[in-house]
């Protein structure tokens, strides 16, 4: 009997102990944006996330000529630089899918008031293209 209420006690523990573990999670505010060659402007003029906090580029596009002709991203690299001209990060993009031109990229907004993002792919060999920025502006926390 003592065994039994043992055995009882151990399950329930170690199913309170994994559930502490396996909490809700919080995830930060995400943007999509295309970027097409030659054409700048705003990421979202809707989105203005808060300095200092995660912001993630997810199912974002790079086209070549227009919308619709999308840049091909196998054994293309994906780099951005998140800032301004003086005070930049850089991050490296992961490549969703090669065919449809996608990639996501989490990056942590600048202090700044307004930051612009800028994107150079490379391919295998070697060849560079550098997409003009997109601006976005931020807002600051009360935290």
């Amino acid at each position: 009997m003592k065994n039994r209420m043992w055995i009882a006690a151990a399950f329930a523990l170690a199913g309170f102990v994994c559930s502490a573990r396996s909490g809700d999670t919080v995830e930060p505010q995400t943007v999509t944006a295309t970027w097409v060659r030659g054409v700048g402007g705003a990421v979202n003029s809707s989105l203005v996330p808060y300095r200092g906090t995660t912001l993630v580029f997810t199912n974002c596009v790079l086209c070549t000529s227009s919308s619709t002709n999308i840049q091909g991203l196998q054994d293309v690299t994906v780099a951005l630089r998140v800032g301004n001209s003086t005070t930049n990060l850089p991050y490296t993009a992961t490549v969703l899918s090669t065919n449809a031109g996608t990639w996501f990229c989490s990056i942590t907004v600048p202090e700044l008031s307004q930051f612009e993002v800028q994107i150079k792919i490379t391919d295998a060999a070697t060849n560079v293209y550098i997409y003009p920025s997109k601006a976005m502006s931020t807002q600051e926390s009360m935290f």
